[in-house]
């Protein structure tokens, strides 16, 4: 974890707001790269969707969300693309830290490699991403 504090990536205690805030970070176990690409997630689904994926008046109830609610279909339907997949991958509570990061950026190149295409005029690949 000290590379990555180093690389100004995490820290040892609780930061940002808490619609940010990843499983891990709420528990108290600490953060790591794992909290961050959960970060991650919650700001590319906000950018998809314009909403938060829990919204509640207080903390408590946010926090709890963050921690019990079931994983949500892909935000923003078809018109998200091939980014639903990867917000999905990001907000996965039930993964470990290097399968999540290998998913992401694997979603995250497949992404952006469709939109180079349609940028080009190619027609997009039949989807392989699997459901997170």
């Amino acid at each position: 974890m000290q590379r990555d504090a180093e690389a100004g990536l995490t820290s040892s205690h609780a930061s940002g707001h808490v619609v940010h805030h990843g499983p891990e970070q709420i528990r108290g176990d600490g953060v790591d790269p794992r909290t961050d690409i959960y970060a991650l997630g919650v700001v590319l689904y906000h950018l998809v969707t314009g909403q938060y994926p829990f919204r509640r008046r207080d903390h408590d109830d946010i926090e709890r969300q963050h921690l019990e609610s079931p994983r949500r279909g892909q935000p923003g339907g078809a018109r998200a693309g091939r980014a639903g997949p990867v917000v999905l991958r990001a907000m996965d509570k039930n993964i470990d830290g290097v399968s999540q990061r290998q998913s992401v950026r694997a979603g995250l190149e497949e992404a952006v490699a469709d939109r180079e295409r349609r940028r080009d005029g190619a027609p997009p690949p039949p989807s392989t991403s699997r459901s997170a």
